[in-house]
């Protein structure tokens, strides 16, 4: 399906609190859920770039859905974590109304998108994840400028600062950084994936060569990308914890 026939084709869920915009499967198939990023505060995934990645799952037989959420200063970061989980929960329940198959729901998001993806994994209904070049410690983000919108305190900013609470139980969990990232998020990204992996938590570290935080997208875009292709291995080796 070309981009053209990809954008005619979506359809758009609205909800109270975010709305999920979704491709409908031609067959009962595992559906990988993007949050975009923006640092809370921009939606940087505009219609055009659903299609810029469905390009890359689709031929692999992975549905899309993207989660939009409520943006800085309109809402505090503890209602945008909570509106996500939401919406994830919502398509865990209601994916097999649309053809797909609502046991195996992934969830992959970049950047702030990538914070969300981490905040999603203690989910159940969440059977793995991708997070691309995301940020994991929100106390730098307390003390920039990008603070301004977001109006983080620093008990807010330990809350959602999903490297100081890493989950006892959760689906297998990618953390992907570029190598020509900023110093500071490819840090995060190992530190994260160190105390995932520590915790005891099924998941890895996965640089991807010459890649900066716009490139890195590239790999999910394809469906020969490297990202594409560690979420293919995923979808074969886990279904949601608790189902056979």
């Amino acid at each position: 399906m070309n981009a053209p026939a990809i954008l005619t084709s979506l359809t758009a869920i609205p909800r109270a609190s975010g709305s999920i915009s979704f491709l409908p499967p031609t067959r009962r198939t595992p559906t990988l859920a993007f949050i975009h990023g923006g640092y809370w505060q921009i939606n940087d995934l505009v219609k055009e770039n659903f299609a810029f990645f469905a390009e890359g799952v689709l031929p692999l037989g992975i549905n899309l859905a993207v989660i939009e959420y409520t943006l800085a200063p309109a809402a505090r970061l503890d209602r945008i974590v909570a509106e996500v989980r939401r919406s994830v929960r919502w398509l865990a329940e209601h994916l097999g109304e649309y053809g797909a198959d609502p046991n195996r729901l992934y969830v992959s998001g970049h950047s702030a998108g990538g914070h969300l993806t981490a905040m999603t994994m203690p989910l159940a209904e969440v059977c793995g994840g991708i997070a691309i070049s995301g940020i994991y410690d929100l106390e730098p983000i307390r003390l920039n400028y990008l603070n301004e919108k977001l109006g983080l305190d620093a008990v807010e900013a330990e809350r959602n600062s999903p490297v100081r609470d890493v989950p006892a139980n959760a689906g297998e969990l990618v953390v992907a950084y570029g190598t020509r990232e900023l110093a500071e998020l490819c840090r995060q990204s190992i530190e994260y994936a160190q105390a995932w992996t520590k915790r005891g938590l099924p998941g890895r570290l996965l640089p991807v060569d010459g890649a900066d935080h716009f490139t890195i997208l590239d790999a999910l875009a394809r469906p020969e990308g490297v990202l594409t292709q560690a979420l293919l291995s995923m979808l074969g080796r886990h279904r949601r914890p608790g189902l056979t």
